[in-house]
C-alpha cells in the first residue's frame, strides 16, 4: 500500500514539473510574442513617416576601403583593404 502511496507522489511530482515547465515557457513567448509585435508596429510607423528619396541615383561605388585589425593571444595583426566592386552580368 505504501509502495503505490509513493508511486502516485512520484507521478504528481512528475506531472506538476512539467506543467509548470509548459507553463514557464508559453508565459516567455508570450513575452516575446508582444515585443515582436510592438516592434513591428514601431517599424511599420518608421516607414509610413520616413521621407522618400527625391533622387533615383543608385548606389554605384568606384571603390571601397577599410581597415580590419585582428588580435590574438596579444599580437595583432592589421589590414587594410581595397576593393574594386565589378558589375557581375
Amino acid at each position: 500500500m505504501t509502495f503505490d502511496f509513493a508511486y502516485f507522489l512520484i507521478a504528481m511530482m512528475f506531472l506538476a514539473t512539467h506543467i509548470f515547465t509548459v507553463h514557464f515557457f508559453l508565459k516567455k513567448i508570450n513575452k516575446i510574442q508582444s515585443k515582436l509585435s510592438s516592434l513591428n508596429n514601431d517599424v511599420s510607423l518608421l516607414r509610413l513617416t520616413s521621407p522618400t528619396s527625391t533622387s533615383s541615383k543608385k548606389f554605384d561605388p568606384k571603390m571601397m576601403e577599410g581597415d580590419l585589425d585582428l588580435v590574438f593571444n596579444g599580437k595583432s595583426a592589421s589590414v587594410r583593404a581595397i576593393f574594386y566592386p565589378r558589375r557581375i552580368s
